[in-house]
C-alpha cells in the first residue's frame, strides 16, 4: 500500500496554496469524509482494556474540580493522586469524563503514517487523541498552543470557537465539525472546544522547522 502524502491530507487544497495562504497566517477548514473512523470507540475500548499497561492516559476534570489525572505522573509520584483501578477508569468514562491519549501515533498505524508524512515539513510531531463520552464533557478552556495543529475529526461532532486574541472577547469564527473533517490552526491562535455529544478528535501537532 502506498504511503499517504501531504497532498492527500490537504485535498482539495494544494500543498502550494496551503503554505502560501494558510501556514502561520490563518486557520483552514476542510470538510470531507476521508479521515472518518481513523480512530473509533472500539479502538479506545481496546486501549483502556490494556490499562494500566498504556502510555500517558489523562483524565480531565477527574474530581469535578478541573483536576487533570495523569497516569505517568501518578505512577512516578510527581502527581499526588490515587492510582486508579481499571474499573474506576471505566466508571469515570461512564460519568462523562473526557480522556486524552498522548502518543496516539503508536496506537494506530495510519495515524503514525500521517504524522510521519507531516514531519517532512515540520519538526518531530506527536498525536494526542481527545475522547469524550457525551454532550457537555469538559475539555480544555480557551487557550493557545505553541505548535502547528492539524485536527482530524474521526467520531461525532466538535464545536469550535476561534478568538482574535488572548482576552477571548472578539470571536473570529464559530463552527461545528463532523467526522471526516480536518482543521488546521496555526501557532498561537486562541481557541476553545465544546462537545455537543460523544466525539473523538486527533490533534497531530508540530513545532516549525
Amino acid at each position: 500500500m502506498d504511503k499517504i502524502t501531504i497532498e492527500e491530507i490537504l485535498d482539495p487544497i494544494s500543498k502550494e496554496v496551503f503554505f502560501k495562504e494558510y501556514w502561520q497566517k490563518k486557520h483552514l477548514i476542510i470538510r470531507r469524509n476521508k479521515f472518518k473512523d481513523l480512530y473509533d470507540f472500539e479502538k479506545l475500548n481496546n486501549y483502556l482494556n490494556r490499562y494500566p499497561a498504556v502510555k500517558g492516559l489523562q483524565i480531565l476534570d477527574y474530581d469535578d474540580n478541573d483536576t487533570r489525572w495523569c497516569l505517568d505522573k501518578v505512577m512516578t509520584g510527581k502527581l499526588k493522586l490515587p492510582m486508579l483501578k481499571k474499573s474506576q477508569v471505566y466508571e469515570l468514562w461512564r460519568k462523562g469524563k473526557s480522556f486524552v491519549i498522548p502518543f496516539g501515533e503508536y496506537e494506530h498505524q495510519p495515524i503514525w503514517e500521517i504524522c510521519f508524512e507531516l514531519e517532512r515539513y515540520f519538526h518531530r510531531g506527536q498525536a494526542n487523541i481527545y475522547t469524550s463520552p457525551q454532550a457537555g464533557s469538559k475539555s480544555f478552556p480557551a487557550h493557545r498552543d505553541d505548535t502547528e495543529n492539524f485536527l482530524f475529526h474521526t467520531q461525532g461532532k466538535v464545536k469550535w470557537t476561534l478568538y482574535k486574541d488572548f482576552d477571548n472577547k472578539e470571536i473570529l469564527e464559530e463552527f461545528t465539525l463532523e467526522a471526516g473533517d480536518l482543521l488546521y490552526i496555526p501557532i498561537g491562535m486562541w481557541h476553545k472546544v465544546e462537545t455537543p455529544g460523544a466525539r473523538i478528535l486527533i490533534s497531530i501537532h508540530f513545532p516549525n522547522k
